[in-house]
């Protein structure tokens, strides 16, 4: 995941901060909300973390959907 580039936009909401996060080159994009004192630098590894799980979750779902469906059809949501 390392040298990907993310955007990070921020905004305050009491004393928290909501964060989105989008990787330039996939486009996916994360969501997570941190103390609105925390450092930059803790947002920025908070926001290299989700967005290093999302891309292994993305890649786990792509792998599963080649066992048996057709490309593309990739299953959303949770199964219970």
């Amino acid at each position: 995941m390392s040298g990907s580039e993310i955007l990070l936009e921020k905004h305050q909401v009491g004393a928290s901060l909501r964060v989105a996060a989008v990787c330039v080159h996939t486009g996916i994009e994360v969501v997570f909300v941190a103390p609105a004192d925390a450092p930059q630098a803790t947002i920025e590894g908070l926001a290299a973390a989700k967005m290093a799980f999302a891309k292994r979750q993305r890649q786990e779902n792509e792998d599963a959907g080649r066992g048996g469906r057709a490309a593309g059809a990739l299953r959303r949501g949770i199964i219970v």
